[in-house]
């Protein structure tokens, strides 16, 4: 037993010129138009991460503060331990969590400037 489906449901094509103008026009669709946030940029994450690193403002930049403390009491203590050689393995542990820092910032900033978007875009 075959159904046709009512008539509103049958698909509509929009040509490429009517979907060109959709940016101006697109309440008219029932869709209201998409808002893209950038709210946050790569590049002054880098810029924060190679200047302030040590203590951490990049982490805070990213909306991970529990991140930017752990990296200044490590480089902290590291500092201030380092002439009894104790201070070496604080150094370590923040060294390698800087290295990592350099392949994971633009995915950080890709996920928050998502998540803003979401919440724009949010009806």
């Amino acid at each position: 037993m075959t159904h046709q489906q009512p008539e509103h449901y049958i698909p509509t094509y929009v040509s490429d010129q009517e979907k060109a103008s959709w940016g101006q026009s697109s309440m008219l669709w029932g869709t209201p138009p998409r808002v893209v946030v950038n709210a946050k940029s790569t590049v002054l994450a880098y810029i924060l991460w190679f200047f302030l690193g040590s203590l951490g403002i990049h982490k805070f930049y990213l909306n991970a503060p529990f991140m930017g403390i752990l990296y200044l009491v490590l480089f902290g203590v590291g500092a201030l331990t380092s002439g009894i050689l104790i201070g070496f393995i604080p150094l370590g542990i923040w060294a390698i969590l800087m290295f990592i820092d350099i392949f994971t910032i633009p995915l950080r900033v890709r996920i928050l400037n998502s998540i803003a978007t979401a919440r724009a875009n949010r009806f």
